[in-house]
């Protein structure tokens, strides 16, 4: 039987995102996070990445895991741009259903192909807590300021 413990610590952190989505006016979305990012285009970059994920898991359940290359730093200055550009309600509304809906394909995932993800390289962490945390954290530092 795979390790699921993964599944209750990402309920966690889509909890916490989610909460902080709810309370965050369309001003606290504009709000400046330095290098040209807001709180809003840090959002839809964590919907990006978790919206990766989803396809990925779709992609495996119907063909082997393989090694996916990452090039984030390519991947973010590109669409930056179009982040920007997205209106607050859409970037709650898409955060959330990314995130439910990664969570839920994570969670029903069978045991191997939980097994062939953790054994195949650097293909997806199932674990998605640290990239959420991460921006959570760097929203909430902002927002006091």
């Amino acid at each position: 039987m795979a390790d699921r413990s993964y599944i209750k610590r990402n309920d966690g952190a889509r909890a916490r995102l989610s909460a902080l989505i709810d309370r965050l006016t369309d001003t606290d979305m504009g709000r400046d996070l330095g290098g040209g990012w807001t709180v809003g285009a840090a959002l839809a970059h964590v919907a990006f990445w978790e919206r990766r994920v989803l396809v990925l898991m779709e992609r495996w359940q119907r063909q082997p895991v393989q090694e996916i290359p990452e090039e984030d730093d390519l991947i973010n200055r590109a669409l930056l741009p179009e982040w920007l550009l997205l209106p607050p309600d859409a970037v709650r509304g898409y955060v959330n259903d990314t995130l439910t809906a990664v969570d839920a394909t994570l969670a029903a995932a069978s045991d191997e192909l939980i097994e062939a993800i953790r054994t195949g390289g650097e293909t997806v962490n199932l674990e998605r807590v640290e990239h959420r945390d991460e921006h959570l954290a760097q929203i909430e530092a902002a927002l006091k300021s």
